[in-house]
């Protein structure tokens, strides 16, 4: 009874199913034995490409899935384990994900099927996941056995609507097939695989405990409290894969955590506010201003300590100990855009006068932005006017891969938009694939395994729609990029017209709609084709909505060349669009310049390279002239950035060099002529609250802080007072160290995969994964191969690649002081920026050695002697071992914060997990492989 109480905690968690965060256990935990295969593969790809640009979203979540549990026909499912090697057994664990609402998920556990002899209990819905599965646990009575059966079913609920999805390995192929919608045209598309090895060790049952047909089986872990050979303790602060986006749902600020700080004091001239305050609002009552008040006298009450009285009336005035809230155009000296507000703090309180409704939130986040930089409420006097730089800022979620609206579990979260707020964009975009459907069964409701019929966005128009009501709360709106198929016919233009008009119609709130060539079947048909489709789809919306903004994302069609010829030609082509259409590019991809001046070609979104590219600022200059040449106003200017990672790694939350960062953001603000809107986030990685985040939202208003001051202040609020020096002297490192990063593309695939890249023996070894999420088996496939000479030659990318290191390590070990001297209260949050950079370290680390181990490869390829077979050998055993104890002493970083690894593509990059199946290959290589060539040689 002792042993199975000290299981509760784990059993509570369900959903996160962490190690720790919660009581330990009485003794070490240990995985005896799992079939958790790799968990990051996607679950289709459709004709080749991302399912999710095929408009096939809605299929996500079931094709990934093995079986349903509910309380109605699938009830009594469960697993047979077959113990490898006996051991006592203390926990069974099974990876499942809840859909809708079903009741408890309720287990028994037995040494036959049937029985109970080990155990039953009950694990509440609230505590399994409903965006990504997760392993949950069911304790035992201790015993050695053969043989576990385990059972499941829930306490109600029927699928497809309400039942718990539990996942399998599967087989490498199945014959089902889904009719696909895309914007290339209509097709029939299979599935791609579904992490599938076999399992040896048991099958997965149905109700009568006879094997699932297709011979499926549960993935389950089996937990033991003795260690032993090849086994994996369960460490304290674990966490499954994609657990952070449990805290996004919820809209967790980790500014807000730790506040306020322990003996915080007003220094001499500052303004602390107490009980004795009060907030008067003169505003009148929106959506915006009463969410703004709402959020602030709840961060006042609970990070604060402050329970402060609100009084609503329209004819209050500003007083002593009061935050006034007012707003209306004319205020002199205030703001005259919309969202912008002016701000004052003073003898007579705090005073924040919004334009409009808009500026009231706006100005009310300021004030809690100041508050959590200071680390309590305390405030300097101050007055200033701000007013946003561009809008449309938009972002998009960091998981739903554009099929936010098809997943069976919201999304965008109240909790999620207000996140998203605060941190200062005001616009989220969604792809969308119009269909004939809008009657259609939501393919959600198709149970697990199964294909749906539809895989277009229209079922979901309810759910667009009250998105973008709840949205408008927070001062977001909802963009929209168009999917939409190249019409071939007549009738083909006819029906998308009707189907663009029928949207706009049924969700009066979308104010702006974007055409990406790369979105829309015309990029096959040349630049003519994307142009007309693009004037055929911006008159249907204006025939909806004449107030509509159109925007064209120019992408695809760049040229693989510095010819400025060729880029004239190019915008001649895209002039033909009505001028009232904005014109959208990425601000620094295809031809930009190093810090020394080289122009290079480059891929999407470059923080090592300068910006704007070349390119991009030639299209401005361009629609400038054609603008004074027929007298007319010149189109507006929008923009594609990155505001948080890069391509040098977007595998993880960040890249922190926040001074480069600043320089980047600022090239975007002074750029003429002036940026109306822009995309802040691709769908790689979509949203996260970080400090570069949080830098992009500073500066997107204007009365912004100096950055040095915003700088300290941010690092003394993320690792305590007394650490900012040593803070931003590592960030300037990093800052200085991406300089170097030698931008080629081929690099990017070892850094994004980092600790989970394997040291292949065999250099014809085949890449198991897809593009963007495969390994490298040779240097030239990253651009860093042994010959050649000059700017991009391997051996200047050697070089700049370990200049790189040099800067970064320097700053790795001034952030490591930093943290390790981080007082309590903001130990974690200190810790999470650190754990960010020794990831990008990690990866450029192991970058170093693959160039090693790829080097001593070639010389055993090429030895003539066994002296020289040898030589080689050894180095490969020498770097092999290295490689071995620096993914082994990095696996805990990486079991603790699932943030790492992520990327919105259907899955991640790489997950603790395939650091571990690294970590097995290179132990066998090095254990069984390279001793066979030995013993060969000799």
């Amino acid at each position: 009874m002792r042993r199975l109480l000290s299981w509760c905690w784990l059993v509570g968690i369900g959903a996160a199913s962490f190690a720790g965060r919660a009581a330990e256990p009485t003794s070490p935990l240990y995985i005896s034995q799992s079939n958790d295969a790799d968990p990051t593969a996607p679950t289709s790809q459709p004709g080749g490409r991302w399912y999710h640009w095929l408009g096939s979203d809605p299929a996500v979540t079931h094709l990934e899935t093995g079986l349903a549990v509910d309380a109605q026909k699938f009830a009594g499912r469960g697993q047979r384990i077959a113990l490898r090697h006996p051991v006592p057994v203390v926990a069974v664990q099974v990876k499942v994900k809840r859909i809708g609402v079903p009741g408890p998920l309720r287990w028994e556990a037995g040494t036959a099927w049937g029985q109970d002899d080990l155990g039953r209990g009950e694990i509440p819905a609230a505590d399994v996941s409903c965006n990504y599965e997760h392993f949950v646990t069911c304790p035992l009575r201790t015993a050695t056995v053969n043989t576990v059966f385990l059972r499941l079913r829930a306490a109600s609920g029927r699928c497809p609507d309400d039942y718990y999805a539990v996942y399998c390995t599967w087989k490498e192929s199945h014959p089902e097939k889904a009719t696909v919608h895309a914007y290339d045209g209509v097709k029939e598309v299979g599935m791609m695989y579904r992490m599938l090895r076999a399992d040896p060790c048991g099958d997965a049952l149905e109700a009568d405990g006879q094997p699932v047909i297709e011979g499926a089986s549960m993935m389950t872990r089996l937990l033991t409290d003795q260690p032993g050979a090849g086994r994996r303790q369960l460490l304290r602060g674990e966490e499954e894969p994609y657990t952070f986006v449990e805290a996004l749902v919820a809209g967790h600020d980790p500014r807000r955590v730790g506040l306020p700080w322990p003996g915080l004091q007003a220094e001499p001239g500052e303004i602390a506010m107490d009980r004795h305050w009060q907030i008067q609002v003169a505003a009148e009552r929106s959506p915006q201003v009463e969410t703004a008040v709402e959020d602030l006298t709840r961060l006042l009450a609970d990070s604060m300590r402050l329970n402060l009285k609100v009084v609503w009336d329209p004819k209050a005035a500003p007083k002593p100990h009061t935050i006034t809230l007012s707003q209306g155009p004319g205020l002199p000296g205030g703001a005259i855009r919309p969202a912008g507000y002016r701000f004052v703090v003073g003898a007579n309180g705090v005073q924040i006068h919004g334009h409009d409704a808009r500026g009231v939130l706006r100005g009310i986040w300021h004030l809690e932005n100041l508050l959590l930089l200071r680390g309590g409420p305390v405030l300097k006097p101050d007055a200033r006017t701000r007013e946003p730089r561009f809008s449309p800022r938009a972002t998009c979620a960091t998981w739903g891969g554009m099929g936010e609206l098809a997943t069976p579990a919201p999304v965008y979260t109240d909790g999620h938009l207000s996140l998203i707020s605060h941190y200062g964009y005001d616009a989220i975009w969604l792809g969308w694939n119009p269909g004939p459907e809008r009657d259609g069964d939501l393919p959600t409701r198709v149970a697990p395994g199964r294909v749906p019929e539809g895989t277009t966005y229209q079922p979901f128009t309810s759910r667009l729609r009250d998105l973008t009501e709840r949205a408008e709360r927070y001062d977001i709106e909802v963009m929209i990029q168009l999917t939409a198929p190249h019409p071939d016919t007549e009738a083909d233009k006819q029906a998308l017209c009707q189907q663009v008009r029928q949207l706009l119609r049924d969700v009066p709130k979308i104010k702006t709609v974007v055409l990406l060539d790369e979105g829309m079947g015309s990029v096959r048909k040349g630049v003519m084709a994307w142009t007309d489709t693009c004037s055929l789809l911006t008159h249907a919306c204006w025939e909806a909505r004449p107030d509509l903004n159109v925007v064209a994302w120019y992408y695809t069609f760049r040229d693989r060349t510095a010819d400025e010829a060729k880029w004239e030609k190019r915008m001649e082509d895209f002039s033909r669009l009505d001028r009232r259409i904005g014109y959208m590019a990425n601000f620094d991809s295809f031809w930009c310049r190093r810090r020394n001046g080289l122009l290079q070609c480059a891929f999407d979104y470059c923080l090592s390279l300068r910006a704007p590219a070349d390119d991009y600022r030639f299209a401005a200059k361009y629609l400038a002239r054609e603008a004074q040449r027929d007298g007319q106003a010149a189109r507006p200017i929008w923009t594609k950035i990155e505001s948080r990672f890069s391509q040098e790694c977007n595998t993880l939350p960040e890249i922190p060099s926040m001074q480069r960062w600043a320089e980047r953001f600022r090239a975007v603000i002074d750029f003429k002529p002036p940026i109306t809107g822009l995309i802040a986030n691709w769908y790689h990685q979509g949203f996260y609250p970080t400090p570069v985040t949080e830098l992009f939202g500073w500066l997107s208003y204007t009365g912004e802080p100096p950055v040095p001051e915003l700088l300290r202040a941010m690092a003394r609020r993320d690792f305590g007072p007394g650490q900012e020096q040593l803070v931003l002297d590592a960030w300037q490192d990093f800052s200085e160290a991406i300089w170097h990063y030698p931008f080629y593309f081929g690099l990017s695939y070892p850094m994004n995969s980092g600790c989970a890249q394997p040291f292949w023996l065999d250099p014809k070894e085949a890449n198991p994964r897809p593009w963007r999420r495969g390994f490298v088996n040779s240097a030239e496939a990253m651009n860093l191969g042994n010959s050649g000479e000059g700017p991009g030659s391997g051996p200047e990318n050697r070089a700049r690649l370990a200049e790189m290191w040099t800067h970064w390590s320097a700053g790795l070990e001034k952030l490591q002081r930093a943290t390790a001297a981080a007082p309590a209260f903001v130990r974690e949050r200190a810790a999470d920026n650190w754990r960010t950079a020794r990831a990008f370290g990690n990866n450029a680390e192991m970058t170093l050695r693959l160039i090693r181990w790829f080097d001593a490869r070639e010389r055993l390829q090429k030895a003539q002697t066994p002296a020289e077979r040898l030589s080689a050998m050894d180095a490969l055993e020498k770097i092999g071992r290295e490689e071995l104890a620096a993914a082994r002493a990095a696996l805990p970083l990486y079991l603790r914060d699932s943030r790492m690894g992520n990327l919105n593509h259907g899955r991640g990059c790489f997950t603790a997990q395939t650091i571990i199946n690294k970590i097995d290959s290179l132990q066998k290589t090095l254990d069984e492989d390279l001793p066979r060539l030995r013993a060969a040689t000799q």
